[in-house]
């Protein structure tokens, strides 16, 4: 079976396994000529390798799946149209990580087949994007973690270019914080950048505090300033969503604030205390929420107005 017809120029091969990473190779040179196969055994070089050669598709070992980090993975490998194929010891029909999961004994044929029929379906076009500018003095804060990477993504796709400033936190790892800054660059209209101490925000900037060792707070100044601190974690993180949040108390009237899908309660106590001070608050309903612990913490403690399903968070 040829390759030809699916376009396709790099398939990245993500595996510990340098024995079976070899012999899937060669396998590929039979049935695929003309297709580079490029092999890593970490998610950093998978991270660095995709942005700049952009895979058609990606092989990748499931184990790999389970590390937190692989979120920022998956939704990069999502936006490059890279088909994605995970390899178990157990091949299956559906996975919770995607699709299907092949087995090591599996043909380079069988990934070329299955390659090949996902490439043909995931050529839709995406609506453009019929949101109005927003020049008010509006202040947008939001927190989030375990799946808060396709959840950023989802909204801020949606802001128009001029979009109050905006103010996010992520927990992630510490690898991760530069590659996400990257990747919802690519997404958003806006300006996308990193947290930085003394930063102005102002409209049409969403400024990300993620994989840091400091804690994010809005200054009380004007202009409206960033602010980075040291301290120990609060609700369990550095940076935190509680400590950015309650940070924003002296200007809540201006404030919209979120939580997003997570695990825990980051988030819930500073909402409530924005909400008590004037602030508009929300969380992300449990039936889009990837895990609705954080959601969930900050609506039964009163701390949310709404409860908003990720599509109309935006």
């Amino acid at each position: 079976m040829q390759c030809g017809c699916l376009k396709v120029k790099n398939i990245l091969v993500v595996s510990t396994d340098p024995f079976w990473a070899t012999r899937l190779k060669s396998q590929f040179g039979e049935v695929a000529p003309g297709v580079r196969i490029l092999i890593v055994d970490n998610l950093m070089a998978a991270y660095a390798t995709s942005e700049e050669l952009q895979p058609s598709a990606v092989i990748i070992e499931q184990g790999f799946t389970d590390i937190p980090e692989f979120e920022t993975m998956k939704t990069l490998f999502h936006e490059l149209k890279s088909v994605c194929v995970y390899v178990g010891e157990k091949g299956s029909a559906k996975t919770s990580a995607g699709p299907r999961v092949f087995r090591k004994s599996d043909t380079a044929a069988s990934y070329v087949s299955w390659i090949k029929e996902a490439k043909n379906a995931t050529h839709k076009k995406r609506p453009k994007d019929s949101s109005k500018s927003n020049k008010d003095s509006k202040i947008i804060i939001i927190g989030s973690s375990t799946g808060g990477v396709d959840a950023l993504s989802t909204i801020l796709k949606r802001f128009p270019a001029d979009c109050p400033p905006t103010v996010i936190v992520q927990h992630t790892g510490e690898d991760f914080g530069g590659g996400l800054i990257d990747l919802l660059s690519r997404l958003c209209p806006a300006r996308v950048v990193a947290a930085q101490n003394g930063l102005v925000l102002e409209s049409g900037l969403v400024c990300i505090a993620a994989g840091y060792r400091q804690h994010l707070e809005l200054s009380s100044g004007t202009p409206l300033r960033a602010r980075l601190t040291e301290g120990p974690p609060v609700s369990g993180h550095v940076p935190s969503v509680d400590k950015v949040f309650l940070s924003a108390r002296p200007i809540a009237s201006r404030v919209v604030a979120a939580v997003l899908t997570g695990m825990g309660r980051d988030g819930a106590e500073g909402l409530l205390a924005l909400r008590r001070a004037g602030a508009a608050t929300f969380v992300q309903d449990e039936r889009s929420s990837v895990v609705y612990g954080m959601p969930r913490a900050a609506w039964q403690l009163g701390a949310a107005q709404r409860q908003v399903p990720l599509v109309r968070m935006a």
